[in-house]
């Protein structure tokens, strides 16, 4: 998650510029929001280490645009999003079950999608993300804050008060989801690799060999990234 800070305006220190990755991913059956948590931290270490250095496609939150996770309830895992279908992510880092973060989203700026090899060095453009879904995010801002709580129902006291906490991409995930369908499956439930005990991160404390992501059973193009760049207030409403 990238942030550029207060912009010279009026009331420019209660306002950034903040970029937001999500990875969306076509699992194979459900998974625990643990397991989905932990395929997260494995993508982004690859990501970080990756021969190009392509640390811009480390990703903040996770979700399967196939299966919610098995366990899901409110608030089980700050960085796995329980919905499928992108209809309110989150923005800026808060809790995605969370339901009062704050602040505002005023505009999306820009929204860029693309699918993913397994190794990550390869990638694909959504078709759509390049043609109005920025439109489409910010016209649904106006939906929402004219209190069609519909739009966004796990943020609806907020939208009740006229504050915005996430944004709707629901028409670009669909569209990701027809890619990733049509490529195969990324095994996270019952993974070995994303087990209590099998789990190993790296920069963990015993000193132990962490995971690879390459262990993991994840087709060519059955990952996506998504990246939407908003205008944020924290005293806008």
């Amino acid at each position: 998650m990238g942030i550029l800070g207060g912009l010279d305006v009026g009331f420019g220190a209660n306002m950034q510029i903040v970029r937001t990755n999500y990875l969306v991913v076509n699992t194979s059956a459900e998974a625990t929001t643990a397991e989905m948590a932990r395929f997260l931290a494995l993508y982004n270490t690859q990501a970080t280490q990756n021969a190009a250095g392509i640390s811009g496609l480390t990703c903040d939150y996770v979700m399967s645009e196939s299966h919610a996770p098995s366990d899901a309830s409110s608030k089980t895992d700050p960085t796995v999003i329980e919905t499928i279908d992108g209809a309110a992510l989150p923005i800026a880092g808060a809790h995605a079950n969370a339901t009062s973060p704050g602040y505002n989203v005023i505009a999306v700026l820009s929204v860029g999608a693309a699918t993913l090899n397994a190794a990550g060095t390869a990638a694909a453009a959504v078709p759509s993300a390049l043609n109005n879904v920025s439109d489409f995010a910010n016209s649904d801002l106006l939906v929402a804050l004219a209190g069609a709580t519909t739009v966004d129902l796990d943020f609806s006291d907020n939208v009740k008060k006229g504050r915005l906490a996430t944004v709707n991409c629901s028409e670009l995930v669909a569209d990701i989801a027809a890619l990733l369908h049509a490529a195969g499956t990324a095994t996270l439930a019952s993974a070995t690799q994303l087990s209590d005990s099998g789990f190993v991160e790296k920069g963990n404390s015993t000193g132990a060999a962490p995971v690879a992501f390459s262990n993991l059973t994840v087709a060519d193009t059955s990952i996506a990234v998504v990246s939407v760049v908003t205008l944020m207030g924290t005293g806008f409403a």
